[in-house]
């Protein structure tokens, strides 16, 4: 099945969360969507213990990943390895549209402890890079791009037999990412800390926050907070909280019937047309009308 998201669901921390079609027995996600469409223009910091295969078809994107910021153009894309931080931007005003696959290491290597387990594939999610870049012009970016549209063709369209299909995309593309090796295995300690300071923000959503008081939270200075999240995320401080209160807001208006000035003061904001303003400056529609085109669609 073929999901076109607008939006993610993130727990603590920023951790993704997917329901797989609502089974965990063949759990990849296809994804085809516009960076654009989300809230703000951009996907926000999150992770996910499953591994990621992201191609741009067309525009311009700005990519978090563990090892630095990336610019991506049509036909490049990244994978991210289990519990890997990262964030997508839009670099350009036309459409971003990506294709996506989110899996679960178990996709190839069947059973736990099994040889394709043991030989391959857990020594590639414990050891292998936190994240691997595409670009256009790498020797194995065309079997990149091939793995990847095999595997998502095979998901939106569901034939039978097609988990045959995507498992042995999946099985060539984590054989093509291994033997470019090298990197870095192992969370670093400031993806560490960026995921306890996101589950910190995330306790304290309600309140007003300042980038000392975030800083604080995991130990660190304000102006050593600025820096982690501008290398490790791309943004500061202040815009991620703001664009953490847009996604939960969002959330809230699509799965709760909470009233919606109720909504903005949970969040942190001091009174409900301030929310309305800022709501609508981010997303171009009021709350009101956010909610009602969910409703109408």
């Amino acid at each position: 099945m073929l999901r076109n998201p607008k939006t993610i669901t993130t727990t603590l921390e920023g951790r993704e969360s997917f329901d797989f079609g609502g089974s965990a027995r063949f759990a990849c996600d296809a994804a085809m969507a516009d960076v654009h469409a989300y809230i703000g223009e951009e996907v926000i910091a999150h992770w996910h213990p499953e591994l990621e295969a992201f191609v741009l078809d067309e525009g311009a994107v700005l990519v978090s990943l563990p090892e630095g910021e990336v610019r991506l153009g049509p036909g490049e894309g990244y994978v991210t390895n289990a519990g890997a931080l990262h964030a997508i931007r839009c670099a350009t005003p036309s459409p971003c549209t990506y294709r996506s696959l989110v899996f679960d290491a178990q996709v190839v290597a069947g059973a736990s402890g099994s040889a394709i387990d043991i030989k391959y594939v857990a020594p590639f999610v414990g050891e292998g890079r936190r994240s691997y870049v595409i670009r256009q012009g790498d020797p194995d970016a065309d079997q990149f791009r091939s793995y990847v549209a095999t595997a998502h063709q095979a998901c939106a369209g569901e034939p039978e037999g097609f988990e045959f299909q995507v498992r042995d995309a999946l099985s060539g593309l984590l054989m093509l990412l291994r033997a470019r090796g090298g990197g870095e295995a192992f969370e670093t300690a400031r993806e560490a800390r960026l995921k306890q300071t996101m589950s910190w923000v995330d306790d304290h959503l309600g309140e007003h926050l300042t980038v000392g008081q975030i800083g604080a939270s995991v130990g660190v200075s304000a102006r050593e907070c600025q820096r982690m999240f501008a290398e490790g995320l791309g943004t500061t401080p202040m815009a991620y909280v703001r664009q953490r209160r847009m996604e939960l807001a969002a959330q809230r208006l699509r799965t709760t019937d909470e009233p919606i000035g109720q909504v903005g003061l949970a969040l942190g904001f001091d009174s409900p047309s301030y929310f309305t303003a800022q709501f609508r400056q981010v997303t171009g529609m009021t709350p009101r009308a956010y909610r009602a085109m969910l409703v109408e669609g």
